[in-house]
């Protein structure tokens, strides 16, 4: 997982879910929002696949390490649950 890429990997997912959630709200339907990101995800990956392809081995790397980060949050949450967001800072802050 390249630095450089996978900062514009989540640039880019985080330009998605704010503009989707800005439109979501502005049209009045904020409980929607993950239809808009759908959208906006599927229409980028449609219309610049060529730009957007590079990117893509540093977006499966970092989603690999969130999952896991959430994973852990759970089981830590399981086992510790009055201190488990404390162990999760501990582990990952």
């Amino acid at each position: 997982m390249q630095v450089s890429e996978g900062l514009a990997a989540l640039s880019v997912s985080a330009l998605v879910c704010y503009t989707a959630a800005w439109l979501a709200r502005s049209w009045g339907a904020s409980g929607q929002a993950i239809t808009f990101i759908t959208a906006i995800s599927v229409a980028l990956a449609t219309l610049l696949p060529g730009r957007l392809a590079p990117l893509v081995p540093s977006a499966e790397g970092l989603a690999q390490i969130l999952m896991q980060v959430r994973h852990v949050r759970r089981v830590v949450r399981r086992v510790v649950p009055w201190s488990g967001r404390a162990v999760v800072v501990v582990l990952f802050g």
